[in-house]
């Protein structure tokens, strides 16, 4: 399953793309914004694999454009490859929105209903619409392509990450754990100041004895003092969202 994010600031253009995308797509995860603050809100968030932004916005400020947030989401590095299709009204605004962030696509208005659906279609055979993998190198100078789906949890111990998968523990000084924990997806919790893991893979959070345990293994994982506050609200947000 895919998640979707709809910027659209007229509610019936809203409506009438969750309309066709849920008739479709019936197993998409489609999140609606009005405003370029709730889309913001939603990237900070959500794990988006693609972004319909509508490039004229009835904003306040005028700065607050679909081609505005279109650059912040490129600034993400979990999101400089993430398809954006651009929706507007007005054909000229495309060449602007093409030269300065890397679209995949672009609509402009009215389109026909097949025509939408052709340019989801195609962007879900893409490989950018697949979950990206993390490329990193181990200590001993090989080039590894992880798939964050895989990863159950990563540590550090002296400078080095040692990342969990299923077939092995790969270890690597390519970067941090705050850097790594940028470039996975918002899954991955930082949960103590030596490791970050991936809620998917968890099964029971001890929230007075302070650790996690991984379902697969049954390993523990710690929780920091500091870390905790935001990893509840991470756990909470993910229960409200499985009972809707």
């Amino acid at each position: 399953m895919w998640t979707v994010l709809i910027l659209e600031d007229d509610i019936a253009q809203q409506n009438a793309l969750h309309a066709m995308l849920a008739e479709e797509f019936p197993d998409m995860k489609i999140l609606k914004a009005a405003t370029y603050n709730e889309a913001l809100d939603m990237i900070k968030r959500e794990c988006i694999q693609l972004f319909l932004l509508d490039i004229r916005l009835k904003e306040k400020n005028p700065a607050h454009t679909g081609i505005a947030l279109g650059k912040y989401i490129r600034s993400l590095p979990a999101h400089q490859f993430t398809p954006i299709l651009f929706l507007t009204a007005l054909a000229d605004e495309i060449s602007a929105a093409v030269n300065s962030i890397h679209c995949y696509n672009y609509l402009v208005k009215p389109f026909l209903r097949e025509d939408f659906i052709s340019a989801i279609r195609e962007l879900s055979v893409s490989p950018m619409m697949q979950e990206h993998f993390i490329e990193l190198t181990d200590i001993n100078g090989v080039i590894l392509h992880l798939k964050p789906a895989k990863l159950s949890y990563v540590t550090t111990k002296n400078k080095v990450l040692h990342l969990h998968m299923p077939d092995d523990i790969y270890r690597s000084r390519d970067c941090t754990l705050a850097k790594l924990a940028a470039l996975l997806p918002k899954r991955f919790i930082r949960c103590h100041k030596s490791y970050i893991v991936n809620c998917d893979m968890v099964e029971n959070y001890d929230k007075t004895a302070r650790y996690l345990v991984l379902a697969a293994t049954g390993t523990r994982i710690p929780v920091g003092k500091e870390f905790k506050p935001p990893l509840d609200l991470a756990f909470r947000q993910m229960q409200e969202l499985t009972k809707k």
